[in-house]
Formats: C-alpha cells, structure tokens, sequence
C-alpha cells in the first residue's frame, strides 16, 4: 500500500468518525473537548516526529533486509502469495493481542501504557493518547517479530495501515445501530467491545484485548461482551490518574514516572481499582 495512500486514508477517517461522533455520539462526554482534543493532538505531533525519524528509520532498514534477504516462518510454507498474505495478516493481528497483553502485565510496560488508559473520556482522539516510550517499545516489539515471520514489505504497510484506521473506529464515541453492531462483533473489535477494555473494573480492564479480529479473546477466554454497569453507566479510566489536570500533555508525558494520586477523583461514579 502506498504511504501517501495510506496518510489520505488515516486523515480521512479521522474527519469520517469526528462528523460521525458529532452528529450520533454513543456516550455523554465528561471533559470539555477542546481541552482533550488539544492535548491529544500535540501529543500525536510528538509522537508522529519521534515516528518518523525514529521508528520509520527502523521500518525501513527491515523492509529492506526482508526484501533482499527474505527469512522467517512464512517463507517456509509452499503457499502462493494469496494465502502468504492472509496468513501474515492474521498472524500480525495475533502478535498485537499478545503486545497488549504484555503492555498490562508487565508493571514497567503498564506505566506506559496506562497514560493511553487514563483518558476519562473514549472517542476517536483516545487513540492519540500514546506515551512515545510506549509507541518506541511498541514499534521494536513488532519489528523483532516481522523477521521471525518473514513478513514482506507489503504485508507491513498494508498491515499499520488498517490497523491505523481501524484504531480510530474502534475508539470512536458512536452510536451503531444495535442489529448492525451484533453482526460486527461476532467477528470484529467493535467500540462497545473495545470500550470494556478502558473499563476502570479490573476484570473488565484485562480483557477485550484484541485489535481488529475478535477471536483471540475469544480464544484465550478474555472476552467480556458488556460492561457490568452498562454501556452509558460503565466508568473509564484508571483510579489515581483520573484527576481533571491527567489531560494535559505534560501530566500525561510524566504519568509513568508519578505514583497514583489520592486526590478526590474528577467524577462522582463508582471506582474500583487500579489495577491494570
């Protein structure tokens, strides 16, 4: 997939989902959303310069050694190229359920990605909301895992593309009409689906971890298709960074360094616990 393809495609949907938000929005919002909507976005400026001449750096070197000395796992299968892609998409797919699985049970990687969780609001700028540590600890964890598979270069892009795109869905604070969204979440990560997973609720928390398809919860048995509270009643976020200063983007930048907070929490429901 061409890249510039690609940036048309990502802005694109973002401005899709953001009309879309405005006009159906699944959930009533808790902060104002200029404010989260200014702080997430410097933060993605951030993190789209250390991505591109950090990260993209790395991507590329990779693609070029997979190009030109293709190894890995895929190549040993005599497969045409059809079903290569498949295969590499779906295993690309399972490496990001077992990432995000890392990213909560691992304490040090948890302090990085909790900053994603702490948002006390979901909706399409939710996605921005990424610590550059954790997105460099994220980008080096898949690149490992592109030369055990063997990916091709193509498969990659193709790959950080869709899920690109498909992040800022499943994020989105859209209404879905319910026979529609059934059907979805059979097969897909829906924003209902994806939304039990910023549960503040510790079991709720850990599950749902699956980025595009949803059968690796299902298969590990960490599925949990509802929210106990309900959809509007459920409470996001993470207990000791729900405080209303969390928003801005040098609390968000220090957060993995700081201990939870015992200040009064910033809405009147229900908490539970921190844990991720």
């Amino acid at each position: 997939m061409d890249v510039d393809i690609a940036e048309i495609a990502f802005y694109f949907t973002i401005v899709a989902f953001v009309f879309w938000e405005t006009i159906s929005p699944r959930r009533v919002l808790l902060q104002p959303t200029w404010l989260r909507w200014f702080n997430h976005f410097l933060l993605f400026l951030l993190n789209s310069f250390i991505y591109r001449w950090l990260a993209v750096g790395a991507f590329v070197v990779s693609d070029w050694y997979l190009a030109v000395q293709p190894w890995g796992l895929l190549n040993w299968l005599p497969l045409d190229d059809i079903s290569l892609f498949i295969i590499g998409f779906l295993a690309l797919d399972f490496w990001a359920y077992i990432k995000h699985r890392l990213f909560h049970a691992v304490p040090m990687l948890w302090r990085l990605h909790r900053v994603h969780h702490s948002d006390l609001d979901i909706d399409v700028f939710t996605s921005f909301r990424a610590h550059p540590a954790a997105m460099l600890v994220d980008n080096g964890l898949s690149i490992a895992f592109y030369y055990l598979l063997g990916t091709s270069p193509e498969l990659i892009l193709t790959y950080i593309a869709v899920v690109s795109c498909y992040d800022l869905f499943t994020h989105a604070n859209i209404k879905i009409p319910a026979p529609i969204e059934s059907l979805l979440s059979r097969l897909l990560i829906t924003p209902d689906k994806h939304r039990v997973h910023h549960s503040i609720d510790y079991k709720e928390g850990n599950s749902n971890y699956s980025t595009i398809f949803v059968c690796w919860d299902k298969l590990f048995n960490t599925y949990t298709p509802e929210p106990a509270l309900g959809v509007d009643a459920e409470v996001v976020g993470v207990k000791g960074f729900n405080g209303a200063t969390e928003v801005w983007l040098p609390a968000m930048l220090s957060q993995p360094f700081r201990a939870a907070s015992s200040s009064p929490v910033s809405t009147a429901k229900p908490q539970t616990t921190d844990t991720p």
